[in-house]
């Protein structure tokens, strides 16, 4: 099982490396470390604790363990002596943004490797939430923002993030997705059998994929748009892609059952399925 202090290592050092700001990060706890001076130039430390408040493990067989780790991560900045006109302090601002643009720019999925085993990790973050302001021993007046990371990981397992589908060369932004192979079974009534029991056989079998996916303003999203309100051809044929880890299919496929659903003021979503296509030429004569 990974450490927090692996993870801490493989993705928050480099999150906040993204940062202009110098960190003390302590796992669990640690001793405050203070400004120090060289010569005329005064080196401030923002520090901060990287705990861990939840576990969650399944186990798939007795030696595979799917982890989800729940930390949180708490930040204690010292609140400038002057505020901004307005009354707000520019330092606090300034960091919120800081962390906030660090966490975007840092790939949220990564590989770890302890004892020689590899672990594909994926982490979901929380942008940086307000605490309190409060004078604090050594730090004087000060405020605290705290961010909860999600880590779920599984030794040589293939991740969602793994997986990409495109549709006519424009990758879609999947909430879930779900690839089928949908055979034609018919019974072989001649095999012995007992209990009215038959063995049976696949005449055919076609590749599926279901998808749900946000209601975006793009190539994909007006495909499934006009495919749903009836703006374009049923057997309309389109090419997709599939990256499942390191195979790739491409296809020409049509859409099949599909609908957008919304509710109140939340985000429309598309629930839409993909059948291949079989071109049918029609004589005449």
């Amino acid at each position: 099982m990974l450490k927090i202090e692996d993870l801490k290592k493989g993705y928050l050092d480099k999150v906040l490396a993204k940062t202009p700001y110098n960190f003390r990060i302590y796992t669990d706890t640690g001793d405050y470390k203070k400004a120090t001076r060289r010569g005329n130039t005064v080196t401030e430390y923002i520090n901060g604790v990287f705990t861990v408040s939840g576990t969650e493990i399944d186990y798939a067989g007795a030696d595979e363990q799917l982890v989800v780790l729940t930390t949180e991560l708490k930040f204690l900045i010292s609140v400038g002596d002057d505020p901004e006109i307005d009354g707000d302090f520019k330092n606090v601002s300034e960091f919120r943004n800081a962390l906030s643009d660090a966490f975007e720019s840092v790939p949220n999925r990564f590989i770890l490797t302890d004892n020689g085993k590899t672990y594909s990790v994926v982490a979901i973050y929380t942008l940086p939430l307000s605490g309190q302001r409060a004078i604090q021993t050594l730090t004087g007046d000060s405020f605290t923002f705290t961010c909860t990371l999600n880590f779920a990981y599984l030794k040589n397992a293939l991740n969602a993030s793994d997986v990409s589908i495109s549709i006519d060369g424009e990758i879609v932004p999947c909430l879930e997705f779900a690839f089928s192979r949908r055979p034609a079974i018919s019974a072989d009534i001649y095999s012995n059998s007992a209990n009215t029991e038959s063995a049976a056989y696949a005449e055919s079998a076609g590749f599926a994929i279901d998808l749900t996916l946000p209601a975006f303003i793009n190539k994909a999203g007006g495909a499934c748009a006009n495919y749903i309100l009836g703006l374009e051809d049923a057997n309309t044929p389109h090419t997709v892609n599939v990256l499942f880890g390191e195979k790739s299919i491409t296809k020409t496929m049509i859409f099949g059952e599909s609908s957008a659903v919304g509710k109140g003021l939340d985000s429309v979503r598309y629930t839409i399925s993909l059948v291949p296509y079989a071109s049918v030429q029609i004589v005449e004569g």
